[in-house]
């Protein structure tokens, strides 16, 4: 295993640069650090936090005591993990919680451990989670001499009603306040990028109010905006309210998807491409660290709640911040083991899948060619008829194949394995833009149905390490 990790970091960056899928033993480039702490609990919040109210010295409190476990987690994992010679990474992303409630001098030192344990690319994009009412100029020109490279903020609203009807803790005066901090940074060059979110389907949103919110997120004018449509989870005041039958005024299936398409339509005519399921992004600003997800790399993850992908391993870590600590002083004393006994394995199927599926979430769509040399042209095959019926009905885009794109990649890459089938070069699928978007798990059900028999030849494994030996030689 030792072996095969070192020559997948050899090869993983040409072979992502490619397209192939990645390996789910490839080295990780990617890191997620969770910061759990916020002011208060969204109405609409699931995720792991812990609330510490609005006084700063009880968030700064709180950040000092969880960054000893968290930076003791990353050490070890560094120590367990990474394979000699591994590539630095590429991306860190800082998400919560609030990660700027956390004095500059925390989010520095986490930056730090991981620079120190993990190393960290020329260019790298550093993210951190923001929200209006929690920063201002001086604590963003902090971050960013930290390392910060790019902001994401939760507005979610520009509509006050809404932001009270989701608990948020700030204001739309907070919201405006933030911006202008966020904009001067990006025009005088101290931020490469920033991103602004959005939660459409509030209760009590309508058409007018929701065209006005997008309105206002276009006149901001970020470099990236997500925008998620609202899920009521169960263990949320929204989800207590519905089961209570007290969730009144939210917006219909229909006119959920109407928002979504106004959104597509407003973003689409303002510059951005709405490149994946939830995200629009100007030219040359789509998320790097999302990026990764989506083509199912393999990540590192830190802290409470955080779920990691490393060597095969889907795993998360305890929500709960003393369960978190204890977790990882086992860690310290087992490695590895601990996530190999409690982790959730990927098995070839599993890639399969779970490539298809976040593959579909962007506009890029799958590369059938790319798909049927790494699982076997069968697979490929029955992800096309599968998608057939949709493709008629105009939910999905066929791409013909590129003779001499093609040609250069199978120049370039390993033979086929002896049992794959040379037939036809197939081409690419992607969903449309915004409908075929907005049926994407209909999609995904239809395609998991026809794949899960489906024989495969996960020859991949062979070829990366074919390509791994030539390029350590």
């Amino acid at each position: 295993m030792r072996r095969a990790n070192v020559l997948l970091a050899a090869v993983a960056p040409a072979l992502a640069a490619r397209g192939w899928p990645v390996h789910p033993h490839a080295p990780a480039l990617h890191a997620y650090v969770h910061v759990p702490f916020c002011r208060r609990r969204c109405y609409y919040c699931d995720f792991p936090v812990s609330v510490v109210g609005d006084r700063p010295q009880a968030a700064r409190d709180a950040v000092e005591r969880y960054l000893e476990p968290l930076q003791r987690e990353i050490r070890a994992v560094a120590s367990c993990e990474r394979a000699p010679g591994a590539p630095p990474l590429q991306t860190i992303y800082i998400g919560g919680g609030t990660p700027s409630l956390a004095p500059a001098s925390a989010i520095g030192e986490i930056l730090a451990e991981l620079r120190s344990a993990f190393g960290l690319a020329d260019g790298a994009e550093v993210t951190l989670e923001m929200d209006p009412g929690t920063f201002d100029e001086a604590s963003l020109a902090a971050f960013i001499a930290c390392g910060v490279t790019r902001a994401s903020i939760g507005v979610q609203s520009f509509d006050a009603a809404r932001l009270t009807a989701a608990g948020r803790a700030h204001t739309v005066d907070d919201a405006a306040a933030a911006i202008a901090c966020l904009r001067r940074a990006r025009a005088v060059g101290a931020l490469r990028s920033w991103s602004l979110d959005l939660i459409g389907g509030l209760p009590g949103e309508s058409a007018a109010s929701w065209d006005d919110t997008l309105r206002a997120a276009i006149a901001a004018r970020p470099d990236h905006v997500s925008v998620y449509d609202l899920t009521v989870e169960p263990r949320t005041a929204y989800g207590r309210r519905m089961a209570a039958g007290t969730l009144r005024n939210l917006p219909s299936e229909e006119a959920s998807a109407d928002m979504y398409r106004a959104a597509s339509a407003l973003l689409g005519g303002a510059g951005y491409e709405h490149y994946e399921v939830s995200s629009y992004a100007l030219p040359g600003h789509r998320s790097r660290h999302n990026g990764g997800y989506w083509r199912n790399a393999p990540f590192f993850a830190f802290g409470n709640g955080a779920a990691s992908y490393v060597r095969g391993v889907r795993f998360s870590r305890p929500r709960a911040l003393g369960a978190y600590a204890a977790y990882v002083g086992e860690y310290e004393r087992r490695g590895h083991g601990a996530q190999q006994l409690d982790g959730e394995h990927v098995g070839p199927r599993d890639w399969l899948l779970e490539t298809v599926m976040v593959g579909l979430r962007r506009s890029d769509g799958l590369q059938l060619d790319e798909l049927a040399r790494a699982f076997g042209r069968r697979a490929a095959l029955e992800c096309a008829r599968a998608l057939a019926p949709a493709e008629a009905r105009g939910l999905v885009v066929r791409v013909p194949p590129d003779p001499t794109a093609a040609a250069a990649a199978a120049a370039a890459a390993a033979p086929p394995a002896p049992n794959d089938d040379d037939g036809a070069l197939l081409g690419s699928v992607r969903l449309s833009a915004p409908d075929g978007f907005l049926v994407s798990n209909d999609l995904l059900s239809d395609l998991f149905v026809a794949l899960a028999e489906c024989p495969l030849t996960p020859a991949l494994d062979s070829l990366m390490l074919v390509d791994a030996s030539a390029a350590v030689r």
